[in-house]
C-alpha cells in the first residue's frame, strides 16, 4: 500500500514520484523498460513556437513561446491547466530535475522565461532550438556569432557521425541565425573501425582509451577555441570523460545533440532511476491490469500477480513509443482502456478513415493521440467523467503533437509537478 502509485519511469513519472516524494508520502513506480525519455537528444524542450518566430521576424523569449503554445494550441496541456500555472509548474519541475541530477555532469543550466532559445549543434548539422540542455551539450550556441575556429570531431570509420555534413548544416543555419559564418573544420582520428554510438560511449568508460583518444587529439586542434564532440563521451563515467577532456586539451568540448539511439538518452534514463532510488521511491515493475470502483482508482496488478493499492495514482506511461497507447483493433490507453483524444476531438470511430490526410505534409493525428485530461490533469472516462484519484502527466495527455512546438521536457516536468502534487495531496486527505 502507498499513499501515492506512479506509473511510467520517464521524465514526466519521475517528476511526479519526487513531487509526492518531496510531500512526505511513500510513493512506488511502476515501469516496464526506457520509453521515450532514454531517447533524449540531451536537449530540454520547454516550448518553441516556428510561427511565433516567423510573424516576429525576431527571436522571441521562451515566455513568449509558451505563452504562443497556450494561445493557439487549445487541447495542449499548457492550455488546459492555464498559463498561470504551466510556467511556475515548468520552474518547479526544473528544480527536481537539477536536483536529481545534481553531481552527475548531466546537470543543465538554469532555465531563463525572458531568454530566447539557444541553438545547439546536433549530429544532424541542425542548429537546434532549445530552452537549455544536459550540461555536455552546452557552450555553443548559433543564434550568436562563434569567435575563432571550432573543430568538429570525426572518429575515423563511426558512420553514425558525419563531421562535414554537420558542418555544411551549422554554417547554413549559424549564418541564418546570428548573420555571420563561423569557422568551422573537420578534425579525424584514427579509431577501431565502424561501432554503434552507445558501444563508442561504453568503450570511453575506459580510461585507457580516454587517454588513447587525447594522443589521437595531440597536434591536431592548435589555434582552435573549442571542439563540436559527436555525443559518446562515455555513459557511466560521462562526466569523468568530459571533464578531463576538456581539461586536458584546455578549451571547452560540447557535446552534439544525439539522435536514436541517443547515447544522451541513456544517461539521462540511469541518472533519474538513480535519483528515484535515492529519493527512497520503491520500483514495482511492470503492471498489466487495473481494478476499479465507481470513478476511482483502486489498485494495480503487476505481472507477477502481485496486488498493489494506492491512495491515489498517477499516469505517467507515455503514448505509442512507451507503450501507454497502443492499436489493437481500435487506438486506446494501454492500461485502463481510457478513451483517445487527438487535435481534432476525440477519437470515436475505429476505422482508420478519420486518420487520413489529403496531403503527406499534413500533421498527423496518430502523432496527437493520448488521452483526454481535465484542469486538474485528472484523465477522463467515457462519458466525460474524470477519475477522483487518478492523475496523468507527460506525454500519455493527448490532443498535441510535441515535435512541431518543441515541448516534451517542459510537460514533463509541468505536468509532473502538478500530477504528483496533487496526488500527494490526495493521499494525505485520504
Amino acid at each position: 500500500m502507498f499513499d501515492v502509485l506512479v506509473v511510467g519511469g520517464g521524465m514526466a513519472g519521475t517528476i511526479a514520484a519526487l513531487a509526492a516524494r518531496s510531500c512526505g508520502q511513500s510513493v512506488g513506480i511502476a515501469r516496464r523498460s526506457w520509453g521515450a525519455t532514454s531517447m533524449s537528444t540531451g536537449a530540454l524542450d520547454i516550448g518553441f513556437s516556428p510561427a511565433l518566430s516567423q510573424a516576429h521576424q525576431m527571436p522571441s523569449t521562451l515566455a513568449e513561446h509558451v505563452m504562443d503554445v497556450a494561445a493557439h494550441r487549445r487541447r495542449h496541456p499548457y492550455a488546459i491547466v492555464g498559463i498561470e500555472r504551466s510556467m511556475p509548474a515548468i520552474a518547479r519541475g526544473f528544480a527536481l530535475l537539477q536536483n536529481a541530477l545534481a553531481g552527475t555532469g548531466l546537470e543543465p543550466p538554469a532555465i531563463d522565461f525572458e531568454a530566447e532559445n539557444v541553438h545547439l549543434p546536433s549530429t544532424s548539422g541542425v542548429a537546434y532550438p532549445a530552452a537549455t540542455a544536459l550540461l555536455s551539450h552546452m557552450g555553443v550556441d548559433f543564434c550568436r556569432p562563434l569567435s575563432g575556429r571550432w573543430g568538429v570531431l570525426q572518429l575515423a570509420g563511426q558512420s553514425y557521425f558525419d563531421a562535414k555534413a554537420v558542418i555544411r548544416g551549422l554554417l547554413a543555419d549559424g549564418e541564418a541565425l546570428s548573420g555571420t559564418a563561423a569557422e568551422l573544420e573537420v578534425i579525424e582520428v584514427d579509431w577501431d573501425g565502424s561501432s554503434p554510438s552507445a558501444a563508442v560511449a561504453r568503450s570511453l568508460d575506459d580510461q585507457a582509451n580516454v587517454e588513447k583518444l587525447l594522443r589521437a587529439l595531440r597536434g591536431k586542434t592548435d589555434g582552435l577555441v573549442g571542439i563540436i564532440a559527436p555525443p559518446v563521451l562515455g555513459i557511466s563515467r560521462h562526466a569523468t570523460v568530459h571533464a578531463k577532456l576538456s581539461e586536458s586539451m584546455g578549451m571547452p568540448v560540447v557535446e552534439a545533440l544525439g539522435r536514436m539511439p541517443s547515447v544522451p538518452g541513456m544517461r539521462l534514463q540511469l541518472a533519474l532511476e538513480a535519483a528515484l532510488e535515492a529519493a527512497g521511491v520503491e520500483s514495482v515493475g511492470e503492471v498489466v491490469e487495473a481494478k476499479t470502483r465507481g470513478n476511482a482508482l483502486q489498485s494495480l496488478l503487476t505481472r507477477d500477480s502481485l496486488e498493489i493499492s494506492a491512495s491515489s495514482f498517477v499516469l505517467a506511461s507515455g503514448r505509442f513509443i512507451s507503450g501507454g497507447v497502443r492499436w489493437q483493433e481500435r487506438c486506446e490507453e494501454s492500461l485502463l482502456g481510457l478513451p483517445i483524444v487527438t487535435e481534432d476531438g476525440l477519437l470515436e470511430d475505429d476505422s482508420p478513415s478519420p486518420l487520413i490526410r489529403d496531403t503527406p505534409m499534413e500533421s498527423h493525428p496518430l502523432m496527437t493521440a493520448g488521452i483526454q485530461v481535465d484542469g486538474e490533469l485528472r484523465p477522463m472516462r467515457e462519458g466525460q467523467v474524470p477519475f477522483e484519484n487518478l492523475y496523468a502527466a507527460g506525454m500519455v495527455i493527448g490532443g498535441f503533437a510535441s515535435r512541431y512546438v518543441l515541448c516534451a521536457d517542459g510537460v514533463a516536468l509541468a505536468t509532473g509537478w502538478l500530477a504528483g502534487r496533487a496526488a500527494a495531496k490526495r493521499g494525505s486527505d485520504s
